[in-house]
């Protein structure tokens, strides 16, 4: 059997974002199918069963550290993404004496660049599954002063460049169709093409009738932070929806000036209740619709597939890969969330929903054609 490798540069439980779930789950549907892949991650993260690759050195700091260092560490930092001496032997030796022949890349930072130049040294397919902006950003996410930007500042494209030198043997999938085109306008890779992540699973009953929870909820699940827009969302529509008798239930965790901001508006508003982290399975029995009020383009939001799990539908700003998600009217809504006269009178159309059109909702989410693991997976693998 070819021998698989799988890199994502960190793992649940050390990070719990998106990209890593659809990590460890490409993992385990792999070991499920008998492929006993090789994976390679932060050390950290280097917990459970698989098969770890024991590389010794990589970046100076780990992707989930290196927003809290000072600016020289962090120019060390992608200097060694773009080429570690030392990292780059190791990958070498272990691509050659594991007789690695593919790589599936969830996300590389950490090891960065190396990765890509190892590869092509040592002549293995290299199938990179997109998440975010890495290829065209430092940061990986084209979002910085509270705005999403419009171009690759000077930093970016300086440091980017050297990507563009392998792209092109890489075979590219994107988790998006926004993601692909932001990407693609920079960046050329071998093949290009969107495949969604897949439907994540329930550990309830499919679908959560609205007469379960007789209080109407919104709720928010994912982390407190500028780019992911709950703050922004609060200030601007709390009195209208507590107005009209809405709960607004919020889970994540944060840090920073942004998340002592957050805690200072939930104490001083009794609609809103804060339960700090919790799961799926905890949170979405207790709400009605999901708020996913993110300003910045974000990629492909997996909460919005995990809302979809339960038979929840989703209220999302129009932003990145979102709407992709969405069934405008069917099965959940977006719009701009931020035009605060037309938002809020979608949020009063949305609020005034009468049970059978909820329940209409909820039946159209369960029958949503959306990729499930096994499609995701090998629509993957033939590539």
């Amino acid at each position: 059997m070819i021998k698989t490798l799988v890199i994502s540069a960190m793992l649940p439980p050390y990070h719990h974002g998106g990209a890593e779930k659809m990590g460890q789950l490409f993992v385990d549907e792999l070991v499920h199918r008998g492929f006993n892949p090789l994976v390679l991650t932060h050390k950290a993260s280097r917990q459970g069963s698989y098969l770890f690759l024991p590389v010794l050195l990589g970046n100076v700091c780990s992707p989930k550290k290196i927003t809290q260092q000072g600016r020289f560490v962090k120019l060390i930092y992608h200097l060694l993404d773009l080429f570690n001496p030392i990292l780059l032997l190791e990958l070498i030796y272990w691509f050659t004496t594991k007789k690695v022949k593919v790589i599936y890349a969830h996300n590389i930072t950490y090891f960065g660049f190396n990765i890509m130049i190892a590869a092509r040294i040592c002549n293995i397919k290299f199938v990179q599954i997109t998440h975010d902006y890495y290829y065209t950003c430092v940061k990986s996410s084209r979002f910085t002063a509270g705005r999403n930007c419009s171009k690759n500042c000077t930093s970016c494209a300086i440091f980017k460049a050297p990507i563009k030198l392998l792209s092109h043997s890489v075979e590219a999938v994107f988790v998006s169709k926004a993601l692909q085109d932001s990407i693609t306008t920079d960046v050329k890779f071998r093949t290009a093409q969107v495949i969604y992540n897949p439907k994540q699973d329930a550990n309830s009953s499919d679908t959560v009738h609205s007469e379960t929870n007789p209080t109407f909820t919104f709720g928010y699940l994912g982390a407190i932070s500028e780019n992911k827009g709950i703050v922004q969302f609060l200030k601007r529509h709390v009195d209208l929806l507590e107005s009209m008798g809405v709960n607004i239930l919020i889970a994540g965790s944060g840090e920073g000036q942004y998340y002592e901001d957050f805690l200072t508006l939930v104490n001083s508003n009794p609609a809103v209740t804060y339960v700090g982290q919790t799961v799926p399975e905890e949170f979405f029995p207790k709400i009605k619709f999901l708020l996913v009020p993110s300003v910045w383009n974000e990629p492909l939001a997996t909460v919005i597939l995990e809302a979809l799990a339960y038979g929840i539908p989703a209220i999302a700003n129009h932003t990145g890969g979102s709407s992709e998600m969405i069934d405008q009217g069917q099965t959940g809504f977006y719009f701009d969330l931020f035009d605060q006269s037309s938002a809020q009178d979608q949020l009063k159309r949305i609020v005034e929903l009468s049970n059978s059109d909820y329940e209409a909702l909820q039946k159209n989410i369960n029958a949503k054609p959306w990729p499930t693991k096994a499609s995701w997976i090998e629509s993957i693998l033939k590539i």
